[in-house]
C-alpha cells in the first residue's frame, strides 16, 4: 500500500530538475518550490516558491541538480533526499555519467539517496543501472535516466516515506570521487588509444563543448564527426599523415583518428584544404 502524498520541498535546476520534478507533480505532492530555474516554476503553477529551506513546512526535502551541500542544522530539521545520476558510492561530485563513459564503466545509472553534510554520501534508497553499450553517448544516457526519474521517483518517495524501502548504508571503501569539467578536459589527447578516444567522443556530445584540438600557431578547431581507423605503426602521433575524401587522418596511440566534420571558432565549417599533411596538432 503505498504512503499518502505530502507536501515536498523541491530544489534544484536543469534537465534532472525538470524530470525529477514532473514525477513528483504527477503522484500529486503538493510543492514548495526553491529554485532560480524559470522553467521549472512553468512547470507548477500551483507551487508556493521560496527562498531558503527553512521557509516550508515539508519534512521531506528533494534535491535535483541541486549543487551545495545542506548544513547540519537543517539536516537535523528536515530529511533531505537527492537524486544523482551515478551507481553510488562510485562518481560522486560533478558530470558523474561523463565521468563514467571516459572510465568505460559496465554499467551506468541513477541513484536516488538520503543526503548528510558530506558530498553524494548518504544511505541509498533505490538504484536503477542500464547496461554500457559502447555506442550510446552521454546525452542518450542522460535522456533514459531522465525518462526513468519522471516516471518513478514520485512513486519511490511515496514507499520511503511509507517505509515500504529501506535506506542501506553506502560503502565508503567503494566510493571514488569526481570533479566539475573545465574546457580543457575537452582537449583532444592523440597520445590515447583508438578506444579510450571513442570513449570521449561519445562522452562529450552536444550540449557539452565538442573535442577540440589546436594547431602549433594556436587556432583551436572542434571536432563534430569522426571515425577511427585502427591499424598502426611507429610514427609521429598527434601529426596529420593523410588527407582524403574521407577526411583529415591523425595518428594516434595505437591508431588513426579520422577528423570528417571539423568547424572554426565561430562554429563554421572548414574544408579540408586548410590543413596540410605533416602538420602537427596539439
Amino acid at each position: 500500500m503505498q504512503a499518502k502524498a505530502e507536501k515536498v520541498c523541491f530544489a534544484g535546476e536543469g534537465w534532472g530538475a525538470k524530470a525529477a520534478l514532473k514525477s513528483l507533480t504527477h503522484c500529486n505532492f503538493s510543492i514548495d518550490l526553491m529554485s532560480n530555474d524559470d522553467s521549472l516554476k512553468e512547470m507548477v503553477s500551483g507551487a508556493r516558491h521560496i527562498s531558503r529551506f527553512e521557509d516550508s513546512e515539508a519534512r521531506l526535502v528533494v534535491c535535483a541538480g541541486y549543487k551545495p551541500l545542506i548544513p547540519k542544522t537543517l539536516l537535523s530539521a528536515k530529511t533531505f533526499v537527492n537524486v544523482h545520476y551515478s551507481l553510488l558510492p562510485r562518481y560522486r561530485g560533478l558530470h558523474s555519467t561523463v565521468w563514467a563513459i571516459l572510465n568505460d564503466e559496465d554499467w551506468l545509472g541513477v541513484t536516488i539517496h538520503e543526503m548528510n553534510e558530506n558530498m553524494d554520501d548518504g544511505p541509498i534508497i533505490y538504484q536503477h543501472a542500464v547496461q554500457n553499450n559502447r555506442i550510446s553517448t552521454a546525452t542518450d544516457f542522460i535522456q533514459m535516466f531522465n525518462e526513468w526519474v519522471g516516471e518513478n521517483l514520485g512513486l519511490i518517495l511515496q514507499q520511503y516515506l511509507g517505509q515500504e524501502i529501506l535506506p542501506t548504508p553506502q560503502d565508503k571503501k567503494q566510493a571514488t570521487w569526481v570533479g566539475k569539467r573545465s574546457i580543457d578536459d575537452c582537449k583532444i589527447d592523440f597520445q590515447r588509444t583508438n578506444y579510450y578516444l571513442r570513449s570521449f567522443f561519445r562522452a562529450l556530445s552536444s550540449p557539452y563543448p565538442a573535442p577540440f584540438f589546436t594547431t602549433r600557431s594556436r587556432e583551436r578547431y572542434s571536432v563534430l564527426k569522426v571515425a577511427f581507423h585502427d591499424q598502426t605503426c611507429d610514427t609521429h602521433v598527434g601529426r596529420i599523415l593523410n588527407i582524403d575524401n574521407d577526411g583529415v587522418w591523425v595518428k594516434t596511440g595505437d591508431g588513426y583518428m579520422i577528423l570528417k566534420e571539423i568547424v572554426d571558432n565561430n562554429f563554421q565549417r572548414v574544408s579540408f584544404d586548410r590543413f596540410k599533411i605533416g602538420m602537427y596538432l596539439t
